[in-house]
C-alpha cells in the first residue's frame, strides 16, 4: 500500500507525522507532502491521499489537482471542538473535494460519506521509572485547571503544570510553558505518575487527545467523566474535584496500584495506535479499491 500524507507537518503537534510513522509500521510506504507540486507527483504513485487538518495548500488550486487523482482523497480532521473551530472551520473547509471525511464530531459537518474516528496513541517507548512528578496538569490555563493543580499541591502531591495562559506556581508545583514536538511530549507525559484532565469543552462523546498521549506513555489518566463514551483501561473517571485529587493521591502513594494502572494504560494504547486508525480507514473505505499498479 502506498499512502500520500498531506499536511503542514507542524512540529508543535506532530500528529500527521505519527500517522506517517504508523503507516510504515504497517509495512506501507508513506510520502509526506506539503505543497501542490509535491502532491501532483505523489498522487500518481499512491493508492490514496490522506489530508490533515492544518493544510496550507488548501488555499491553492486543489480542484485542478483533484481532477487528475487516481485514488480516493480522504481528510482526517483531528479536532474541531477543542480549538474553537467547529463552526468557522466546518463552514469554510472544502469538504466537497474529499471522497471521505473522518473526524471526532461528524455531526458538525455535512458530507455524504463522513465517519467517526478518534485520534490515536503514538508509538512511544514507555519509561516506567523513575517519575519525577506525581501529577501532570497540561493544557491551556483555566480557573478550574489552576484550582485542580493547587488542590493537588495542597494534598502534598508534586504537581507539574504545562501549557499556555496565566498559570501560577504554588506550594509543591512547578510550571512549564507549551511543550511541543514528539520528543518533548513523550518526555512530558512520561514525567509524572498520573495525568489529571478535565472537560474544557462539553460535547457528548468528545474528549481531549491528552488521554491517548497519557496512555502511550504508560501514565494513568484521571479524567473527568465524559457523557456518551466508555473510558479505556488506565483511565479513571471523576465527577467531583475532590474525588479527582483523591484518585491522584491513591495512585501516587500506592506503587502496586500505579504499576497495575500503568500496564492497563499501555494495553489500551496498544489497541488504539495510529496504525489501528489507518486500518479502520482501510476497512471502512478502501476494501473495494484496487491498488494502483506501480510496475
Amino acid at each position: 500500500m502506498n499512502l500520500c500524507v498531506c499536511d503542514d507537518f507542524s512540529p508543535v503537534w506532530p500528529k500527521m507525522r505519527w500517522v506517517a510513522r504508523a503507516s510504515e509500521r504497517l509495512g506501507w510506504h508513506a510520502q509526506c507532502v506539503q505543497f501542490e507540486a509535491q502532491l501532483i507527483d505523489a498522487q500518481n504513485e499512491c493508492d490514496w491521499v490522506l489530508f490533515g487538518q492544518a493544510l496550507p495548500i488548501l488555499a491553492g488550486g486543489l480542484t485542478g489537482i483533484r481532477e487528475k487523482k487516481r485514488g480516493p482523497w480522504i481528510c482526517w480532521i483531528f479536532d474541531l471542538v477543542g480549538h474553537g473551530l467547529r463552526n468557522e472551520f466546518a463552514r469554510n473547509f472544502p469538504w466537497h473535494l474529499f471522497d471521505h471525511a473522518f473526524l471526532k464530531t461528524p455531526d458538525a459537518i455535512r458530507h455524504p460519506s463522513k465517519h467517526y474516528l478518534d485520534q490515536g496513541a503514538p508509538d512511544w517507548d514507555c519509561i516506567m521509572s523513575p517519575r519525577e512528578w506525581d501529577v501532570l496538569v497540561v493544557g491551556t490555563w483555566t480557573d478550574r485547571r489552576q484550582r485542580l493543580a493547587d488542590m493537588c499541591g495542597d494534598a502534598g502531591l508534586k504537581t507539574l503544570t504545562a501549557g499556555g495562559g496565566k498559570w501560577r506556581e504554588s506550594s509543591g508545583s512547578q510550571h512549564l510553558g507549551w511543550v511541543t514536538g514528539d520528543e518533548g511530549m513523550h518526555d512530558l507525559f512520561s514525567s509524572a505518575k498520573c495525568v489529571l484532565a478535565d472537560n474544557r469543552v462539553r460535547v457528548r462523546g468528545y474528549w481531549s487527545d491528552r488521554v491517548w498521549l497519557s496512555l502511550a506513555a504508560g501514565t494513568p489518566c484521571v479524567h473527568e467523566a465524559v457523557q456518551g463514551i466508555d473510558l479505556p483501561a488506565g483511565v479513571l473517571p471523576w465527577e467531583q474535584e475532590d474525588t479527582a485529587v483523591a484518585l491522584c493521591a491513591a495512585i501516587c502513594r500506592d506503587d502496586l496500584l500505579w504499576q497495575k494502572l500503568s500496564r492497563d494504560a499501555l494495553t489500551a494504547a496498544s489497541h488504539n495506535r495510529y496504525s489501528d486508525r489507518l486500518l479502520k480507514i482501510n476497512e471502512l473505505v478502501l476494501h473495494s479499491v484496487v491498488p494502483v499498479s506501480h510496475a
